[in-house]
C-alpha cells in the first residue's frame, strides 16, 4: 500500500472547488494511506505549486481565466513528464484516447457525473489507464462498462476474488467473505494474473479499476 497519494486540483469556481477537495478528502481511496491535496485558481498558481512540490496527479479544470487546460496540461508536463493528468470540465466534450494522448492527458470527466467516478478516474489514470465517460443514446455520459462487459472470460468466482484484492482485502478475509479456502483464493490469485497477464497484486488493481470492477 503507497503511503501517500498527492494531488493538485486546479477549480476557478469556488463552490466546484470546495465541494470537490472536501469529497476527496473524505472518499475512501483504495490502495492509500493518506490524501495529500493541494489546490490552486489559476495557470498561474497550478504553475507555481508544480515548483513547490511533485504530484501524482492533477485534476484541471478545462476553462481558467489565464489560460485554456490544453495549455496548462502542456506547462505542466514540461515541468514533469511522468504526471498523470485528468480532464475536468462542466461542459460537453467528446474525447477519444488518441487526441488525449496528443495532448499528453490520460482522461476526461464531466462534472455532471457522480463524485464516486471521479475516485475511479483518478486512480485509473494512476495506474496507467486512460479514462473516458461513454455517450449514451440520449447524450449523456457514463462510466465504463463494467468489467463483465469487456471481460466474459472471467467466470463469477474469479471476479468476485478480483474485486476483493481490489478493495485490498487480505486472502484470510477474502476466503472468510466468500466461503472459501485460503489455498483455493491464493489458486485464483495466481490464475488471475495469467488471464490478464499481470505479475502482481498491484497490476490486478490496476485492471480492476480500468474496467470498474471497484467503484
Amino acid at each position: 500500500m503507497k503511503s501517500e497519494l498527492k494531488i493538485l486540483f486546479i477549480e476557478d469556481h469556488p463552490l466546484t472547488l470546495l465541494g470537490t477537495q472536501n469529497y476527496i478528502r473524505h472518499a475512501n481511496i483504495p490502495g492509500f494511506q493518506e490524501i495529500a491535496l493541494f489546490t490552486g485558481t489559476s495557470q498561474k498558481e497550478a504553475l507555481h505549486l508544480m515548483k513547490q512540490e511533485k504530484f501524482d496527479l492533477l485534476i484541471l479544470d478545462l476553462q481558467l481565466p489565464d489560460g485554456h487546460g490544453y495549455e496548462v496540461a502542456r506547462k505542466c508536463l514540461q515541468a514533469d513528464p511522468e504526471l498523470r493528468i485528468l480532464l475536468f470540465s462542466g461542459e460537453t466534450h467528446h474525447f477519444s484516447q488518441d487526441e488525449l494522448m496528443k495532448l499528453g492527458v490520460r482522461g476526461y470527466i464531466s462534472k455532471t457525473m457522480p463524485p464516486s467516478r471521479l475516485i475511479e478516474a483518478m486512480l485509473t489514470i494512476y495506474y496507467g489507464g486512460f479514462y473516458l465517460p461513454q455517450r449514451t443514446e440520449t447524450g449523456r455520459l457514463e462510466s465504463p462498462p463494467p468489467v463483465d462487459a469487456i471481460t466474459p472470460r472471467l467466470s463469477l468466482r474469479e471476479s468476485q476474488v478480483l474485486k476483493q484484492l481490489a478493495l485490498d482485502r487480505t486472502k484470510h478475509e477474502i476466503a472468510r467473505q466468500l466461503g472459501i479456502s485460503v489455498r483455493t483464493v491464493e489458486t485464483y490469485r495466481t490464475r488471475l494474473m495469467q488471464k490478464i497477464n499481470c505479475r502482481s497484486v498491484v497490476g490486478l488493481l490496476r485492471y480492476a479499476l480500468e474496467h470498474g470492477v471497484v467503484d
